[in-house]
């Protein structure tokens, strides 16, 4: 038997089988995406804050109403006394109380202050009191108006016989807040015991900017030093809303003029009337007292005004004009002068706005009381006739304060 040679394989390693890559898994295009992590940009993202519910401030509600007629001479002494108010102010405050109206205001210089009153029995009808289903507001109210638009309701154009009647509808908002008051020290006069405040130093409010603890007693003239503070409490604030209503009817020769004005807050302060005893007492006749008051102030910027049983004597003086001064003698006997009593006083007064204080039309102020006491405030008082013996229009005038 022929043996066969086999071929033995060489000893050479044999390459490797390769193997198929894995079949990918189908993946089925309908099912729902796996959720994507996003990675922020921030290391840390902090949660935005959640809104916290603050508690909503209690409001109490109170309201009051106010309906008044005035016509005839009250009609026309009301119309020229706000056309004199005007040059000291823009705005004036209304306090309605049971027993009438009143009217205080200071000009912004503290030199100049105006009260009238005018009681009940002056109006043609008057009548304070509650009519909706809100708590009675505290009495006496007060509003704010613009002097401008009291005075376009009744310009000149409403007669002498038009009947006027004002009708407020006023509604009160009130909550609890926190104030800043002013405390003065020393708290009283040392020589009167009268409060110490703001509105109870007589000095010019240009003098006091300068010298901002100089004070003098509006009652007694006492001089000195006082300094003041701010201190928190606790009050209540009471504010007019926007429902309020102030509106005004004229009724004049057969036609009917309603005109709502703006109604505002009384955010003034509450102005006092001074306390003073005055010792030299005058009456004059008004034209001719604001006729030679005009000519001074032409040429001159103050007064000394002196006055005793005497007469009453008017020197005018200036520091820039070429008139340097002017005298007039209001003497005892003459027809101009008809009252004169009083020891002698002796003051000096800014002449902006006395003239201001005199009314010269009409027969609703013919003569006017000068009252005055040594470096203390002057009184101007107009004496009104029997048909206005329910009113009362008054002027104060600060004294003029040349050093310290």
């Amino acid at each position: 038997m022929t043996e066969v040679e086999v071929e033995k394989p060489s000893e050479t390693t044999a390459p490797p089988i390769e193997t198929p890559p894995p079949t990918p898994e189908k993946v089925n295009i309908t099912a729902e995406p796996s959720p994507i992590v996003q990675v922020p940009e921030e290391s840390v993202r902090l949660a935005p804050p959640q809104p916290t519910t603050q508690k909503k401030k209690r409001i109490l509600k109170t309201s009051m109403n106010v309906v008044a007629e005035i016509q005839g001479d009250f009609l026309y002494l009301l119309r020229e006394s706000l056309k004199l108010l005007k040059e000291m102010v823009d705005e004036i405050p209304l306090e309605f109380s049971p027993s009438g109206l009143t009217i205080r205001a200071m000009d912004k210089s503290r030199v100049a202050m105006v009260n009238m009153n005018f009681q009940r029995e002056q109006f043609l009808s008057y009548d304070v009191s509650n009519k909706s289903h809100f708590k009675d507001a505290p009495l006496p109210v007060t509003v704010c108006v613009n002097i401008d638009d009291l005075l376009y309701c009744i310009d000149k154009t409403v007669s002498k016989n038009a009947t006027i009647k004002i009708d407020l509808k006023l509604l009160f908002g009130s909550q609890r807040t926190t104030d800043d008051i002013t405390v003065y020290k020393p708290e009283k006069c040392p020589t009167c015991q009268l409060e110490v405040d703001g509105n109870n130093n007589i000095l010019a409010y240009d003098y006091r900017e300068k010298h901002p603890k100089s004070y003098k007693c509006r009652k007694c003239g006492w001089r000195g030093k006082a300094t003041s503070r701010k201190k928190k409490v606790k009050t209540w604030r009471t504010d007019l809303l926007n429902e309020s209503k102030f509106n005004v009817e004229v009724r004049d020769d057969g036609t009917t003029d309603i005109f709502e004005i703006n109604a505002m807050d009384d955010d003034g302060e509450t102005v006092p009337l001074p306390k003073i005893s005055f010792q030299a007492k005058m009456k004059v006749v008004t034209k001719k007292l604001k006729e030679k008051l005009e000519k001074l102030k032409v040429k001159t910027d103050h007064v000394r005004i002196t006055g005793s049983r005497e007469g009453l004597i008017i020197e005018g003086g200036s520091d820039y004009n070429t008139v340097k001064s002017g005298r007039v003698e209001f003497l005892r006997g003459s027809e101009h002068l008809l009252d004169a009593e009083g020891d002698k006083q002796t003051s000096v007064y800014s002449l902006g706005y006395f003239p201001d204080f005199l009314i010269d039309k009409g027969k609703i102020a013919e003569k006017v009381s000068l009252e005055f006491t040594t470096d203390m405030p002057f009184r101007i008082k107009w004496e009104t006739p029997d048909s206005l013996k329910h009113t009362l229009v008054e002027w104060f005038l600060a004294p003029r304060i040349e050093s310290e």
